[in-house]
Parts: C-alpha cells; structure tokens; sequence
C-alpha cells in the first residue's frame, strides 16, 4: 500500500522513548530498525534454538 500511495515502502521502525533513553546513556539516537529484517532474524534464531526431533532407537538385539 505504501508503494503506491507514497512511492516507497515505509518499514522502519524507531521508538520515541528508546530514543531518550539512549541519548541519556550516550550521545548517539537509538537505531532505527527495518521490520522485515527484525522477522527474518528471529525466524533464525528460532531456527537455530530448536532442538532438532530424535529419531526413534531401536532396542540393541533388534538387527533387521
């Protein structure tokens, strides 16, 4: 929607109070962050902290 009403897509996302709140602990704004780049960082760490599924072992006598 954004492409066709404003020519480029607005995804960014920034927050007023982390702002302050980083100005005060430095002299630097707190980043602004791109949406679909946040998503796709968390899909990979969700990727990355989920134990992949156990296989079922067979018993040790059972040799098929």
């Amino acid at each position: 929607m954004d492409g066709l009403t404003r020519g480029a897509v607005v995804d960014y996302l920034t927050s007023p109070l982390l702002d302050r709140v980083h100005l005060l602990l430095s002299t630097q704004s707190f980043p602004i962050f791109n949406g679909a780049d946040m998503l796709v960082l968390a899909g990979v760490v969700l990727l990355v902290l989920t134990p992949a599924p156990r296989t079922a072992l067979r018993p040790q006598g059972d040799h098929l």
